[in-house]
Formats: C-alpha cells, structure tokens, sequence
C-alpha cells in the first residue's frame, strides 16, 4: 500500500488529470463523444481521483475520528461531484439527483451517530486521559481491573493493587526508567 501512496503523489495525479484533459480534443476531433461529454467525464474522472487520494491518505492516519472523518468527506465530495454530472450526461433527472445525494447524506449522518457510539466512548476516555496526564493524575484504571480481573478478585483488592502499581512506578522513575508519555503506572499488556 506504501508503493501506492509513493507512486500516486499529487504532482502524479496533476499529470495524469492532465492526460486525460489532453486526449478529450483528439477524442472529440475522432468522433468519441462531444465537449459536453468529456467535459462532464473529465470532472467525474477527477472526482474519482480526488477519492482514491483521500482513501489513500488513510495509510498514514492512526485515529479512528480521524480516518472516518476523511472517509465521509471523500464520499460526499464524490457524491456531490459525480451524481450531477450523471445528469448533464443524461443518465438521470435532477429529482433522481436531489435523491441520491439525500440519501448520500443520510447515510453518512446514520453511520457516523452508529460510529458514535463506539468511538465516542474511546474520545472521551482518551480527552480525560490527556487532561489527566497534563497535571500528572492519570492513572492506567485497565490495570486495576486487569490484575483482578485476572486473578478473580472482589473490589476490596483494588486499593492494595493500586498501591503496589504505584511502587512499581516510583522505584522505576528513581531507577531512571523513562515511562511513555502519559504514563503513570506499568502496563501489564
């Protein structure tokens, strides 16, 4: 995939836009279609190029928020872009387009409020989790409930567990171990 993000640069996608931008007057001067036409395709043909560039973009991002967000937008601009196109082209009516970019619209709204709800807890936790690290509370609460949990421990256990993590980290800070940013206890994973 990295081969591909390399090779499809935007000075490569600029020059391959223009290819097709320059082969349109030797297709119409052949007879393959009018102005119109090719007009209409080179804007659908640049729109597809714009989605496979955001697509392609992904390979770099690690954030679910992030990456979902980039995914709506690149549908909805090719959307946005081709389905009008389809109707100068002729394929269908403006009521059919009005529709198809509704429905566009409304399926991206529905799965991004379904994405909520699994990625929304994963923001929250990781905003308090900032906050809490900046002034150096935060705590790792999956080690508490790993450790009993693992051993199958009632919450009287959580106190005493807690306590030794945070030997564990006081001994490795004086050791001059160097914890991971935004970490205050060991992980245990």
């Amino acid at each position: 995939m990295n081969a591909i993000v390399k090779f499809f640069t935007p000075e490569r996608r600029q020059a391959i836009q223009l290819f097709a931008g320059a082969l349109a007057p030797l297709a119409i001067l052949l007879g393959f279609g009018t102005e119109g036409i090719w007009e209409q395709g080179l804007i659908i043909f640049g729109a597809v190029l714009q989605f496979l560039s955001a697509l392609l973009s992904l390979v770099n991002v690690r954030d679910a928020v992030t990456a979902w967000a980039i995914i709506r937008g690149a549908i909805y601009a090719l959307a946005a872009t081709v389905s009008p196109a389809l109707v100068l082209l002729g394929f269908y009516d403006d009521s059919t387009n009005a529709t198809i970019l509704l429905g566009v619209s409304l399926g991206l709204a529905a799965l991004s409020n379904l994405l909520a709800i699994f990625i929304g807890g994963q923001q929250q936790q990781r905003t308090v989790q900032l906050q809490q690290s900046a002034d150096g509370t935060w705590q790792d609460p999956s080690i508490t409930d790993k450790v009993t949990a693992a051993l199958n421990l009632d919450d009287t256990y959580r106190a005493p567990i807690q306590k030794v993590a945070s030997e564990i980290v006081a001994k490795r800070d004086v050791a001059g171990e160097a914890a991971a940013p935004g970490e205050n206890v060991p992980r245990l994973d």
